[in-house]
């Protein structure tokens, strides 16, 4: 019994010392540089700037504040989150690791998976998103000045190839829900000094730099719309193009306060098409 007593005692030890020296000599500035480079080239203009990687235990990496770039402009900021083998995954062609996180004080999970071949590495991922503030979003105070609201939740899929030089354009699709949505606007529209939705849900899918959005629908105290369109992608991300149309539906209320301003032949109609182009700094609006 004593000498099963000593063996377990010094297995104990070999592996809480190799855990512990693992732990001290973990090579945090050579895995935090591989996961930047490799992160750049599933996305062109996109970069990922980690500011913290540590080793965890069970076996996985744990990181903070990590960054999502279009350019030098941060688009998302992960707090912080964590990656685990899928360990099913790592005797096959694909292996994957899950992922958990929060973002903008919401929470986020999925998987990633890659496939390896001889010239050329393919990558899949699926991540899961909930209670995220809006006001949280970086991008969205580069995209616009004005005070953004609201809780966003959805699924984002995509899939990239990544050779071993260059970036390649992904492919994706996003599924979208925003509620208790309120824009300040940095300028009056016609008297109005905000845009609020109670909802709003979108559809898009991506693919070479282009955002389709299938469907966009707004349900508002003021007024509800809904639409689809393209927006070509750029950098800087103001930049990118924008081609969209649909239809209002302007509640009574606000037809009462902005029905002067309209056209004749749209003040008693229920519905009023529109159409946006321009870019995201300098969208133009007309009414069809």
């Amino acid at each position: 019994m004593d000498r099963v007593k000593k063996y377990a005692a010094y297995t104990l030890y070999i592996f809480g010392a190799t855990v512990f020296f693992l732990y001290i000599l973990f090579p945090v500035d050579t895995v935090k540089t591989y996961i930047e480079s490799r992160a750049a080239g599933v996305s062109p203009g996109m970069d990922l700037y980690v500011e913290s990687v540590r080793m965890g235990f069970p076996p996985g990496f744990f990181f903070s504040n990590a960054y999502i770039l279009s350019g030098e402009e941060p688009v998302v900021r992960l707090d912080r989150g964590r990656f685990t083998p899928a360990y099913l995954t790592l005797i096959s062609s694909k292996p994957a690791v899950n992922f958990t996180g929060e973002i903008a004080g919401g929470h986020a999970e999925g998987k990633i998976s890659m496939q390896t071949g001889q010239d050329n590495r393919a990558l899949a991922t699926r991540i899961q998103f909930s209670a995220v503030d809006l006001q949280r979003l970086p991008v969205l105070e580069t995209l616009y000045p004005g005070t953004f609201s609201g809780a966003a939740k959805g699924e984002l899929d995509y899939q990239a190839s990544m050779p071993a030089i260059g970036r390649s354009p992904g492919t994706g699709a996003l599924m979208l829900e925003i509620s208790g949505f309120r824009l300040d606007l940095d300028e009056d529209i016609m008297g109005l000094e905000y845009f609020d939705f109670s909802e709003i849900t979108v559809e898009a899918q991506m693919a070479n730099e282009r955002l389709n959005v299938v469907q966009i629908n707004l349900a508002g105290s003021q007024f509800s719309a809904k639409g689809n369109g393209t927006i070509d992608l750029r950098q800087p991300l103001e930049s990118s193009r924008l081609d969209l149309e649909g239809t209002l539906e302007v509640h009574p209320p606000l037809m009462r306060h902005i029905g002067a301003f309209l056209p004749r032949q749209y003040r008693g109609d229920d519905t009023i098409p529109f159409r946006i182009t321009g870019t995201m700094a300098h969208p133009r609006y007309s009414l069809r």
